[in-house]
This record gives C-alpha cells, sequence and structure tokens, in this order.
C-alpha cells in the first residue's frame, strides 16, 4: 500500500514539474515573442527614419536644383536641313516638330531625321496635335489633312470655307465653317469620312465664332463668340457636349457664360478633360469640366495693364501683361489649371515667341532664350548661337532649335 502511495506522489510530483515546465516554456515564449516584436519595432522605426532622411536630402537636393540657375548652353549637335519654304512655321509634336508651310508639311524628330513630308497647297495651313494625332487645315479654304507619327492618313475636303480646327486623341478633326449667314460645326472620322454630327449658327443671333477648343477626348468643345445685342458688341464663351449625355439638350448646348460683356474673347482652351481657360481683353477665366454636362466658372483674374501674350499646357496658365506706370518690364503670371496663381514675377525681355515646357516657361527672340521656373525662378538666359526661328525642349535640359536650314540641339548646364 505504501508502495502505491510512493507511486501516485511521485506521478504528481512529475505532473507539477510539467506544469512548470510548460508554464515556463510559455513565458519564455511569450517574451521571445515581445522581444522579437521589439526587434521589428526598432528595425522598421530605423528603415523609415533611412527612408525619411533619403527623402529630406533628395528634396532638399531638388530644391536647391531647382532654384539653382544654369550657366551656360552646350551645343550637342547640329544637323542640316533642306530649306522647303521661306516662311515656315513650327509646332512642338512627338519628339520633334512638324515644320510646316504653304506648300506641304514634314515631321522632323530629335535627331535631325526627317521621319515623313506630306504635300497641298493651302493659303493659310495651321497645324493642330493630340497625342499621337495631327491636322493640317486651311484656313478660310476648304482642304485638310490627317496624319499620324507614320504619315498621312487621310485627306478631306468640305464645301465651305475653314474657320477653326482641332482634333482629338482618336484622329477624329472637328472643323467650324462659314457660309457668310451662318456657321457649322463637322465632325469627321481619322479617315476624314464626315460624320452624322452638325450644329449650326446664326450669324445674327448666335455670334461669330472668335475661337474654338476640342477636349482631348474629342467629347466637349468650347467656343468664344462675338455677337451683337442692342447695337453693342458682346462676348460669349458657350460648351457643346457630343457624347451620349449631350443628346439630352438642344443643339448639345451644356453651359454659356456671359460674363464678358463687351471685353472680347479671342483665344479659349481645353486644357483636359477636367479643366478649360478662357483668355479675354482684360481678364483670364478658369472653368472646371469634370461634370460634362455642366460646366462651371471656378475663378477669373483680372487685370488692369494690358494683356500681351497667353499660353498654356495642359497643366498650367501664363499671363504676361503690362507693368504699372514707372515700371521697366512686363509681369509674369503663371497658375495651375484649377485657378491658383503659382507665380508673379517682373520680366524684361523683348521675346518674340513664349510656352511652357513641362515645369518651365521658354522665351526667346531672333538669339536669345531665357528659362524660368513655373514658380517665377529665373533658371537661364543665354544667346543660343545662331538665328532662331523656333525652340522648345525635348527631354530633361536638352532643346532643340530650329531655322530654315539647321536643327541644332542644345544642353543646358550648370
Amino acid at each position: 500500500m505504501r508502495r502505491v502511495d510512493d507511486l501516485d506522489r511521485v506521478r504528481e510530483r512529475r505532473a507539477d514539474n510539467r506544469k512548470i515546465v510548460l508554464v515556463k516554456d510559455l513565458e519564455d515564449d511569450k517574451a521571445y515573442r515581445r522581444a522579437r516584436k521589439r526587434r521589428f519595432i526598432l528595425r522598421l522605426a530605423g528603415i523609415i527614419a533611412l527612408v525619411l532622411a533619403v527623402l529630406l536630402i533628395i528634396n532638399g537636393i531638388r530644391s536647391v536644383m531647382h532654384k539653382h540657375a544654369y550657366k551656360s548652353l552646350q551645343l550637342v549637335k547640329q544637323i542640316e536641313l533642306s530649306d522647303s519654304s521661306a516662311s515656315n512655321e513650327y509646332k512642338t509634336y512627338g519628339d520633334g516638330v512638324i515644320r510646316y508651310g504653304r506648300n506641304g508639311a514634314e515631321y522632323i524628330n530629335s535627331g535631325g531625321k526627317t521621319v515623313w513630308q506630306i504635300s497641298y497647297e493651302m493659303e493659310k495651313p495651321v497645324v493642330e496635335t493630340e497625342d499621337d494625332y495631327v491636322v493640317v487645315a486651311d484656313i478660310g479654304g476648304t482642304s485638310f489633312t490627317i496624319c499620324n507619327s507614320n504619315g498621312m492618313i487621310s485627306e478631306g475636303s468640305v464645301l465651305k470655307s475653314i474657320l477653326d480646327a482641332d482634333i482629338s486623341d482618336s484622329g477624329s478633326v472637328c472643323l467650324v465653317l462659314d457660309d457668310d449667314t451662318a456657321n457649322y460645326i463637322n465632325f469627321f472620322d481619322k479617315n476624314a469620312r464626315q460624320l452624322d454630327i452638325e450644329i449650326k449658327t446664326i450669324l445674327a443671333g448666335d455670334g461669330y465664332p472668335m475661337d474654338m477648343s476640342l477636349s482631348s477626348d474629342g467629347q466637349m468643345i468650347m467656343i468664344s463668340y462675338l455677337y451683337m445685342n442692342e447695337g453693342i458688341m458682346l462676348n460669349k464663351v458657350v460648351f457643346y457636349n457630343f457624347s451620349e449625355l449631350g443628346q439630352n439638350y438642344a443643339d448639345r448646348l451644356v453651359g454659356v457664360f456671359n460674363e464678358y460683356e463687351e471685353a472680347i474673347v479671342p483665344v479659349v482652351s481645353m486644357m483636359s478633360d477636367s479643366y478649360a481657360c478662357a483668355f479675354a481683353q482684360d481678364r483670364v477665366s478658369f472653368f472646371s469640366v469634370k461634370n460634362s454636362t455642366k460646366p462651371s466658372l471656378i475663378k477669373t483674374f483680372a487685370y488692369e495693364g494690358e494683356i500681351k501674350s497667353v499660353f498654356n499646357s495642359d497643366k498650367y496658365v501664363g499671363v504676361i501683361s503690362s507693368t504699372d506706370e514707372g515700371v521697366a518690364g512686363d509681369y509674369l503670371d503663371v497658375y495651375t489649371a484649377e485657378g491658383k496663381r503659382v507665380a508673379h514675377a517682373l520680366i524684361s525681355f523683348e521675346y518674340e515667341d513664349v510656352k511652357f515646357y513641362k515645369d518651365y516657361i521658354l522665351l526667346n527672340d531672333k538669339s536669345t532664350c531665357i528659362l524660368y521656373t513655373v514658380d517665377g525662378n529665373l533658371k537661364f538666359r543665354g544667346v543660343v548661337g545662331g538665328e532662331i526661328d523656333y525652340i522648345d525642349g525635348i527631354r530633361g535640359s536638352r532643346l532643340i532649335s530650329f531655322n530654315d536650314t539647321r536643327m541644332s540641339e542644345l544642353k543646358l548646364k550648370y
């Protein structure tokens, strides 16, 4: 009996010992997990701190480089070009330019290679581009040509004279036509076939179209109309919607803005499928077209001085205006597409052309170019070398300059 009791006591002690061991193992496991979690948190915090430090350094470098001016303009290469016309015009396209005149157009890439050439006879050719597509239209004439990066796609003609032209990212073309008593908005596909869409406006009632801009997706049109009301010349900006939603509105008219009264609006622009802007004689207006059936006026900035130049990209709007009396130079204002002013700078330069290149503003005359950041910092000012007919950025700090006989690739250097 004692042996049985002793055996039971041994078994109980062994069970207690196993419980102690299990509890100890459990406590050790919890401690291990806590230690492992602490190590993970410390390691993660270290990685986050390192990433933040790197980002701060990168942003610091970018900030310094953003304000740091380029010192020189290096000639990378020059390529002789055939003199296609004594009155060449240029339009930035792809990685180069469209060079065009009354007898034809050619696409020259950034390497100086002529990718394609087309021939035509136009009295007043104008070129509009969107993504891969190009339209060349004869303003005052009746012919137009549609191209892409591979060359000509189609040619078209109309019975009425062309007042304005634009192209979408799918290659569809919008033409504003005139027959002395009325204007017509017509659409054509990329093969120059007329689509079954036409809007007619009467000169005596609706007015005369000053400028037209087509959205990149081809769904909306913005037009500035000059019209008479009780003997007074007034201006209005209107929006048409050519999507399925626009079918629910009379003549697809979804927005009319009469705020301009007697101020003429010679330029309008559908900056993107979300924002648009209108340039009047004395103001610049910003519109939201996110709701394509109910465009809204976001902001208007009035100018007391003369507006000398206006220009825009899909992200920014630029206005150059005269300064106050006694102040030399001109004012340069830059706005975002939403209407936020990001720069107000004084510039002193008799420029011949001005444009946006990415987040820069590029001004030039026949021999000199000036580069500003969009927030108004002077980035470069210098002589290019050789006569400038056209200059633009192509990538990074590289520019291309054209005249009738030569293309030059240039690199900005610190």
